[in-house]
């Protein structure tokens, strides 16, 4: 792995694109490559992007590894090398993160991504170990998610002491805390390896260092992602942080709305989607299927903010 190489293949919007099923919830992977072609017609490059395959948006939890793989190899096979690739490989099974890692670097995948592994109360040693098993389990990227909200906080100096001690870590994909924590980590990590924001604080990170950004948006709009990293590189600030203020706070608002109703994070991704006329589909359950209630509310956000090319609503007969 050429880790500069790699280190710059992360930077730009983090793309975590939904996986897409069958109505016997089998994998679609048919679907998945004709988003994936859709993202790469709409401008999605090394350099303003990078994207994110199985992780939460993508049900990573309810996806074997070999499904996981399966979605990788599809993805790859539509980008050719265009745009980073980084596999999810998050799971409580060290075995089973060592697995993908291993065959997301046979694919030819960037990265992998894999945060604290979540159920039991590990501590911080268990999950420096578990990183460490992991990045020298394969020739790849690391992506480190260290998910505060969902498994074992780590502290910017255990954070730091697995960059130093695990060479193929190529990304952080950070939120903490606090805002303060938040910056000085950024500024901190930054020096050696690729930031990435998900502490939706975009100016400010960008300015302390981040050089990658958590858009959802992009799955349906990646020309707004497009223009948003070119406003961030020309120094135009206040006009970045108008366009985050007018579409992705009102996309977590109405994510938390969702989140009121079931848990998983991609439906509302496919939704989008769906509403440009992709074949899509529900979530694999325990999240339940929330389509029929928030296709109109989605529809409305969409039209809202702009979003160019949505399907026109069918009118009854």
């Amino acid at each position: 792995m050429d880790k500069a190489k790699t280190i710059a293949r992360m930077e730009g919007c983090f793309v975590a694109v939904p996986t897409y099923f069958n109505e016997d919830l089998s994998l679609n992977l048919s679907a998945r490559k004709k988003h994936t072609k859709f993202l790469i017609d709409g401008g999605l490059r090394e350099g303003n992007a990078c994207l994110l395959t199985t992780g939460a948006s993508g049900d990573f939890t309810c996806l074997s590894a070999d499904e996981r793989l399966a979605v990788a190899a599809t993805t790859l096979e539509e980008t050719q090398g265009r745009v980073g690739l980084i596999v999810g490989a998050q799971s409580a099974n060290q075995a089973e993160s060592i697995e993908i890692a291993r065959g997301a670097a046979r694919l030819g995948a960037d990265a992998v991504q894999i945060s604290p592994p979540y159920y039991h109360p590990h501590t911080t040693k268990d999950v420096y170990e578990y990183v460490k098993a992991v990045g020298e389990a394969a020739d790849i990227g690391v992506v480190v998610y260290p998910t505060f909200w969902t498994a074992t906080p780590l502290t910017e100096d255990e954070i730091e002491q697995m960059i130093d001690d695990v060479p193929n870590i190529v990304s952080i994909k950070y939120a903490a805390r606090y805002a303060l924590e938040f910056m000085a980590g950024t500024q901190r990590f930054s020096k050696k390896v690729c930031v990435g924001d998900n502490q939706l604080c975009i100016i400010d990170a960008y300015l302390s260092g981040a050089r990658s950004f958590n858009v959802h948006i992009c799955n349906f709009w990646p020309q707004w992602g497009i223009e948003l990293m070119k406003l961030l590189d020309e120094g135009q600030y206040a006009e970045a942080h108008a366009r985050v203020m007018d579409v992705m706070l009102p996309w977590y608002e109405f994510y938390w709305q969702a989140k009121k109703i079931t848990g998983g994070e991609g439906h509302l991704d496919k939704i989008a989607t769906e509403l440009l006329g992709f074949d899509t589909s529900r979530c694999r359950p325990p999240t339940r299927d929330i389509r029929e209630e928030f296709r109109p509310k989605m529809r409305a956000f969409m039209e809202r903010i702009g979003v160019p090319n949505m399907q026109v609503e069918a009118q009854p007969a």
